[in-house]
């Protein structure tokens, strides 16, 4: 930021799609600048800001060679307010953005053309050099959110204020502490607001950047995400018998299910994982340890579920071996099941020959700049940016903060199919907003649309499409742009 000013709409703007690190650099009392010296990562890109700087070739003839330097070793972007004569020193190669007044406005929307959240056709008013010539334009296309007002959309902001009644309601009434709403239409963020507080001590407010457990929210927006890629990878199909894919006993009857009813919760199976002896052994911990579980880490007790509980990681091994003998009952029919896309996790990571959490984070969830989402939150997040689950009084003996809630997920250490993932409204509508476009998002193909309209019709014998929920022939597909 070469300027006085601290801009902070800018920043606000800029943070929705990136982290970064801010370096205010100020001309003295005489105008000089100092030439630029800091040091980028070698992936990161260097966004310099002019705002309302004068250059001088002789003057500033230090601070412009630095910026031409560093364009050699990173990729450097500039953003002039003011003065369009400064870019004529500039290497040509650099983006550039020119915006000849500074004001909130523009300032909240020059952060959204360099993301793509918003598209920009420019022509110069007049000729800086004799590579950028007058009428020279260039443009850029949509390819993230937009975050706009609800006037844009034709939406009155009046209509609007139900939304808070309806939250601040459900708070006064302690149904939940807080709440996140975001609303997106045609790709543009128009409503984006947090309400309340981390409990109801009222101690910390909570924030848009602010992580929740998503609970079940898991299914859809990891499993079968990452079941999709696999799925067009051909390296299973919906009619393939978990037997050809797992190593499984001759006489288990697991074996018989099909990937389609593990994905339509259709395959019979029990609606839980069988995990009731883990509970029935929580109170009889002696002197710290007791089979399943030690109050600190120590040998193969590596497993945390909350604080000071660590599980055996052997137990497992012997979960999933409790899950291969379980008999399906009644397949066909519908039950929801966590069993069942706890199945579809193991053959992902059998697939992949990753971990559930890092094949996610490999293939959508960096790329994607999903910076608030993700599994075992704690690892990288500091927990008063986690908001608390709930108080367990039946087994852990504690408030969850940043500790998945769903026992099956904890006892899985943390990363399962059916729950585990963590994240806030903003991203997830990045996520599913990459589904509405047909598996594009900023400029990367995720997923084929073709894929996206299989697994989100309603037309495999009930209410849900494959891992997702859908409203069927009566009424518009969940997914429909």
């Amino acid at each position: 930021n070469v300027g006085s000013n601290k801009l902070e709409v800018f920043k606000d703007y800029f943070s929705k799609y990136a982290n970064y690190q801010n370096y205010n650099h100020r001309p003295d009392e005489a105008g000089n600048i100092k030439p630029l010296k800091t040091v980028f990562h070698k992936h990161a890109t260097a966004v310099i800001v002019l705002d309302n700087i004068n250059l001088d070739t002789v003057q500033h003839k230090d601070f412009i060679k630095s910026v031409n330097e560093l364009s050699k070793k990173s990729k450097l972007t500039i953003v002039n307010f003011g003065n369009p004569f400064n870019y004529q020193w500039f290497d040509t190669s650099l983006t550039m953005i020119q915006v000849f007044e500074k004001n909130k406005i523009t300032e909240s929307l020059v952060p959204q053309v360099l993301f793509g959240g918003m598209s920009a056709k420019g022509s110069l008013p007049l000729a800086l050099n004799e590579h950028l010539i007058y009428g020279k334009s260039e443009s850029s296309k949509v390819t993230r959110l937009k975050y706009t007002v609800p006037e844009e959309l034709g939406i009155s902001p009046e209509k609007l204020v139900g939304i808070d009644a309806i939250v601040q309601s459900a708070i006064s009434k302690k149904a939940t502490p807080s709440a996140q709403v975001l609303v997106i239409k045609d790709g543009k963020v128009f409503f984006n607001k947090s309400y309340g507080h981390h409990s109801y001590s009222k101690k910390q407010s909570t924030r848009n950047s602010d992580l929740y457990d998503i609970a079940s929210i898991t299914k859809v927006a990891a499993t079968s995400i990452a079941a999709m890629k696999l799925f067009e990878e051909k390296k299973f199909k919906l009619r393939d018998k978990l037997r050809t894919h797992f190593d499984l006993k001759k006489k288990s009857k697991l074996g018989r299910v099909t990937f389609k009813e593990l994905l339509t919760h259709s395959s019979g199976l029990q609606a839980n994982m069988p995990i009731s002896k883990y509970f029935l052994n929580r109170d009889s911990i002696v002197e710290g340890c007791n089979q399943f579980f030690c109050e600190k880490p120590n040998g193969a007790y590596s497993v945390q579920l909350a604080n000071k509980m660590y599980m055996d990681e052997r137990w497992i091994d012997s979960l999933w071996q409790k899950v291969e003998s379980l008999t399906p009952k009644r397949r066909g029919r519908y039950k929801y099941s966590d069993v069942n896309f706890n199945l579809v996790q193991r053959f992902i990571e059998k697939e992949t020959s990753q971990p559930l959490n890092d094949y996610l984070d490999n293939n959508f969830y960096k790329s994607l700049n999903l910076r608030r989402t993700g599994y075992r939150p704690l690892e990288k997040i500091e927990a008063t940016h986690i908001l608390p689950t709930e108080l367990d009084h039946r087994w852990r003996k504690q408030t969850l903060r940043g500790f998945v809630h769903d026992e099956s997920a904890s006892l899985l250490g943390g990363v399962a199919g059916n729950s585990g993932l963590f994240s806030n409204a903003n991203d997830l509508g990045v996520l599913f907003q990459m589904l509405l476009n047909g598996g594009d998002y900023g400029d990367q193909k995720y997923l084929k649309e073709s894929t996206i309209q299989k697994f989100t019709k309603a037309s495999y014998g009930n209410h849900r499409g494959l891992g997702f929920v859908v409203k069927g022939k009566r009424g518009a597909n969940s997914l429909s742009k």
